[in-house]
């Protein structure tokens, strides 16, 4: 998640606090415990923890360990006549 400054009419930098504060919140134990009760999968190692019936145990990894990094994702995945295109049959 991020916050942009669009730039747009209104804008103001108590708006910019404001999203701010509420990206912040997203992270806190009591905001990761709302994730977890409304079945999506909180981040925070404590709160997964009071959820794991719900969610079975996953093998994560990372672009560079499974893709060899973002740029080489990016041509092999991604880019004009790779392997997303081909399968949307572009």
């Amino acid at each position: 998640m991020s916050i942009v400054n669009s730039g747009a009419v209104g804008d103001s930098k108590s708006g910019h606090e404001v999203a701010a504060a509420y990206v912040d919140y997203l992270y806190t134990p009591q905001a990761q415990d709302i994730v977890g009760s409304h079945y999506l999968r909180p981040r925070d190692k404590q709160i997964s923890a009071q959820y794991a019936k719900q969610f079975p145990a996953l093998e994560l990894f990372t672009i560079d360990e499974a893709f060899g990094g973002w740029q080489k994702a990016e041509r092999t995945h991604f880019a004009k006549g790779a392997i997303l295109e081909r399968i949307r049959g572009n």
